[in-house]
């Protein structure tokens, strides 16, 4: 005879087990879909800083056979420049889909500043033109703000960390 008080089917407790097993394997996994994206869009503003600074280099040489140079203490603008990054723009910004890109002074020297989410975003680009002078030449930084930004540059392989940002 069959017992016919038995069910075929799974207890509570394997079915809870179950459930905050997938939890746990979700949890991780938007974790690294998140950091994947935002690795993703580092790449959208590296190529944007990479273009302007380009931009600026040819604008640079180009006044240099001209005879025409700004003043030390001015930055060019992105209506002197031949190139176009996004969307919105003004003299010294333009926007793309993720990153305000600035030309700014610094040090006395231009620099490109890609930044994530605004200047009080999590991180931001930083870029100098060939003619910058000094070590920072030919620099690419990763500057974090907080100790999450600073990880995250970290986490991109930018791991020689300053006070002025971090570099490969």
């Amino acid at each position: 005879m069959e017992d016919t008080n038995s069910f075929l089917g799974f207890t509570l407790a394997e079915l809870l087990a179950v459930i905050i097993i997938v939890s746990i394997l979700t949890g991780l996994g938007v974790g690294y879909y998140k950091r994947s994206v935002e690795q993703s869009r580092f790449s959208e503003g590296l190529a944007a800083a990479s273009a302007v600074v380009e931009a600026l280099n040819r604008t640079y040489f180009d006044e240099q056979l001209e005879g025409n140079q700004l003043a030390d203490d001015q930055v060019h603008s992105f209506k002197t420049l031949d190139v176009v990054v996004g969307g919105g723009s003004g003299d010294n910004y333009q926007n793309t889909k993720h990153f305000d890109v600035y030309i700014e002074e610094n040090d006395g020297q231009e620099v490109v500043r890609a930044y994530r989410g605004g200047k009080d975003g999590l991180y931001y680009i930083q870029m100098y033109p060939n003619y910058a002078a000094g070590t920072k030449q030919d620099q690419i930084s990763c500057v974090g703000n907080g100790e999450d930004g600073v990880a995250f540059c970290q986490a991109m392989g930018y791991v020689n960390c300053s006070t002025d940002g971090c570099t490969k």
